[in-house]
């Protein structure tokens, strides 16, 4: 069950709705929050988390995330590309856990918000860049 909650958890992090005019290079960096994972059997969790973002070519950006909810922690990667202007999508994967979601970011200054959907859960963070 821990893992099944972990793996859920993983890539339930949220739906990024903010608007802003903060470019591309202003994801660059560490952000930290947190939010709520809607898991797909059932039960709500809230999670804790710390993003880090790097840019890597052109509109595109790795990231490194860290996260704690009540029964562990987790870590993931992904990369996202800018679509528009603050908004961000692309994917995660957890090589712990063996499962991958869609992530969709909007930033508006230094907050952002971020979501992940995958067949586990979906659910929202808000961020704050440190």
């Amino acid at each position: 069950m821990r893992n099944r909650v972990t793996s859920i958890l993983v890539f339930a992090l949220g739906t990024l709705a903010s608007t802003g005019n903060a470019n591309a290079d202003g994801l660059s960096g560490v952000w930290s929050g947190g939010g709520a994972i809607q898991l797909t059997k059932g039960g709500v969790e809230k999670v804790r988390c710390r993003i880090s973002y790097s840019k890597s070519t052109g509109r595109t950006f790795l990231m490194s995330v860290k996260c704690a909810h009540r029964n562990g922690a987790f870590r993931q990667t992904g990369r996202v590309v800018e679509k528009s202007r603050n908004r961000f999508t692309g994917r995660m994967y957890s090589d712990e856990h063996s499962v991958s979601g869609d992530i969709v970011i909007s930033v508006k200054s230094t907050t952002q918000t971020l979501s992940v959907k995958s067949s586990k859960g979906s659910g929202s963070l808000s961020l704050s860049k440190d």
